[in-house]
């Protein structure tokens, strides 16, 4: 019973250890700058999800996206994943 008290303060330790890994939040994979297709050109706006400040509607072009080095001057530097397909609206 002894041993068994004595150890109660590092299955303690261990027990929190593993609750602060289980509920910490993952950062997004995807960082950078989010740009809009505004007529053709890209424009930098706040990384905020559809719906707060602006919409994508419809399904016939990339609506925003990321770019590698905050670059939108070349498609093909597009970060895969960080599109959304529609048409910019601002709310």
């Amino acid at each position: 019973m002894s041993s068994f008290i004595k150890r109660v303060p590092l299955f303690a330790f261990v027990l929190a250890a593993v609750f602060a890994f289980a509920f910490t939040q993952p950062k997004s994979a995807i960082e950078g700058q989010l740009f809009a297709n505004v007529g053709g050109e890209w424009q930098p706006i706040p990384d905020v999800p559809p719906g707060t400040t602006y919409l994508c509607d419809g399904e016939e072009e990339i609506c925003t996206a990321k770019f590698l080095n905050d670059d939108p001057s070349d498609m093909n530097n597009r970060i895969q994943g960080s599109e959304t397909i529609g048409f910019y609206i601002e709310l």
